[in-house]
């Protein structure tokens, strides 16, 4: 990023949606290889929401925001911040940005982050069920859904925690 000096105040325009992904399948022994267990439909399942992606969109206090961090922006960035709409509809600059400045990157679209993962409680033990928690923050107005994510998946997805603005 370029020289200059910005401060950022958050503005609550996504809120946190918790869900918890549990599969299930034949226990066993690791000595045993199977085609198909627990983890690796939860693996699979993960994979799948993890790398879904989310379209991108400007709303509008960090619209403003990056508007008004152009001017300290160098070359590369300063164009897309002075214009977001544009910037976020071109995806070598959305890459870059989740590279270089991820914090900013997902203000621009909703997120999503596997953040705890359990299986068997011993190494060489196949569970009969694993299960991933997701972390996915999104926009108050957007819904999520649930069924959409489970379709071909194989795992089953429970919902933890969704708060509102107001929460």
């Amino acid at each position: 990023m370029g020289e200059g000096v910005a401060i950022m105040v958050e503005v609550t325009q996504k809120v946190p949606l918790w869900l918890r992904l549990t599969a299930v399948g034949r226990p066993g022994h690791g000595s045993a290889p199977q085609v198909e267990t627990s983890v690796t439909r939860l693996l699979a399942g993960a994979e799948r929401i993890a790398r879904s992606p989310f379209p991108a969109r400007v709303v509008p206090p960090v619209g403003a925001m990056l508007r008004g961090m152009a001017p300290l922006q160098d070359e590369s960035l300063a164009g897309a911040f002075a214009d977001p709409e544009a910037g976020i509809q071109d995806a070598d600059f959305m890459r870059g940005l989740q590279l270089a400045a991820p914090q900013i990157h997902s203000l621009l679209r909703n997120t999503c982050s596997i953040t705890r993962l359990e299986g068997s409680a011993k190494i060489n033990v196949v569970p009969s069920e694993a299960w991933a928690e997701r972390r996915g923050v999104h926009g108050n107005n957007e819904r999520i859904s649930v069924e959409n994510m489970e379709r071909g998946t194989r795992v089953m997805i429970d919902l933890l925690r969704a708060m509102t603005v107001t929460q």
